[in-house]
């Protein structure tokens, strides 16, 4: 997308691979949600018109992953000031499903085709960013484990599952460890 100059879908993929957003929660985003460590998700777009979550829940918050907080950087410079919304239509209104499904088809199909991917949904870079959160915490775990494999099986055996407002100082370390896609 970056090489034929589409920034904002360039943006838009990113938050859904990195933060691990539905595609209306991404294009609901305002300049006040994006903070030092996290994103703030408290609404969504349907068909033009902004709405709760998915779930109903009133908010929530996702770890603002060092590749995301970069590109959302360089996306916010480039919007106007009195601009809140992150993403727009061309006349300023908030997507509907025919900019979404456009986006998709016209945008980011073209692009995952030009990768050589294929042509997976956008939705799937939720699943993606899921797995790789997974994959984060198996590797603080061995971490922990200082190469040693009983106590690395003990562990694994043991782990609980956190809530997902629980952090860990070597949680914010990992992905840029796992998500080396920058030069």
């Amino acid at each position: 997308m970056l090489a034929v100059g589409d920034l904002m879908g360039a943006t838009i993929v990113s938050v859904l691979a990195y933060a691990g957003l539905r595609p209306g929660e991404a294009v609901a985003l305002e300049r006040f949600h994006v903070r030092n460590d996290t994103l703030l998700i408290e609404q969504a777009v349907a068909n033009g018109k902004l709405k709760l979550q998915k779930t109903g829940r009133v908010y929530r918050t996702v770890d603002l992953l060092s590749a995301l907080a970069d590109d959302l950087a360089v996306w916010l410079e480039l919007l106007p000031a009195d601009q809140s919304a992150l993403f727009l239509r061309d006349d300023g209104g908030l997507w509907r499903t025919t900019d979404w499904n456009n986006f998709r088809k016209r945008r980011f199909y073209v692009a995952t085709e030009a990768a050589g991917v294929g042509r997976p949904r956008p939705y799937d870079l939720r699943h993606s960013f899921a797995s790789l959160r997974i994959r984060e915490k198996e590797l603080s775990i061995v971490e922990l484990a200082a190469g040693d494999p009983e106590d690395l099986r003990a562990r694994l055996r043991r782990a609980p599952a956190r809530p997902s407002g629980e952090r860990r100082r070597a949680d914010r370390r990992s992905p840029r460890r796992l998500l080396q896609l920058r030069p």
